[in-house]
């Protein structure tokens, strides 16, 4: 953390330090990690606030009383319960509630979505057909809209379009890292 600080403290688009990613946070040890992770950090940069990206189960995430925002990861109808896009608006909504009552801090979902398979159609939507991704984040944006306005501050989908890029050899400046036309 402190050699990240240092490097990055001056970039603008760095809103928090987060010093984990999906941890095994439910393990009786990760209190005192995250306790003197998280204060040894707010040392080195008061300004910013301190999170990790939790996948855990609110009730046993033993990190997150130390961090100012709750990031957390779920897949609902992808990993969780496969295929059943209307437990989304149960299953996310709980979630949300659980994580605000239980720590009253703002909170990120910080990854969701689905695959799918560029040019997979099908009605009604199945699993990684273009519809079925089309309708998962229907879903998810539905909670989203009623919970902004509540404790919900951001959102981050993964895995969208992100790997719909032309293959090919990368090449900059006659470097072989460079992407060339």
């Amino acid at each position: 953390m402190e050699e990240l600080i240092r490097r990055d403290k001056n970039r603008p688009s760095v809103v928090m330090w987060s010093v984990a990613n999906e941890p095994a946070a439910e393990l009786p040890p990760a209190a005192y990690y995250f306790k003197t992770l998280i204060a040894h950090t707010k040392a080195l940069d008061p300004s910013r606030p301190v999170t990790f990206v939790t996948d855990t189960n609110y009730a046993v995430d033993h990190g997150a009383p130390y961090v100012d925002v709750i990031c957390v990861n779920s897949y609902f109808s992808w990993y969780h319960d496969p295929g059943h896009l209307e437990v989304i608006p149960l299953q996310l909504t709980a979630q949300f509630e659980n994580w605000y009552k239980t720590y009253q801090k703002p909170i990120i979902q910080s990854e969701y979505g689905a695959d799918s398979v560029p040019g997979l159609h099908s009605d009604p939507p199945v699993m990684f057909s273009e519809e079925y991704q089309k309708a998962m984040l229907k879903e998810y944006h539905s909670v989203f809209d009623k919970k902004r306005k509540e404790y919900v501050i951001g959102e981050l989908i993964w895995n969208f379009a992100d790997f719909m890029t032309n293959q090919g050899k990368l090449v900059l400046n006659n470097s072989p890292f460079s992407l060339q036309a």
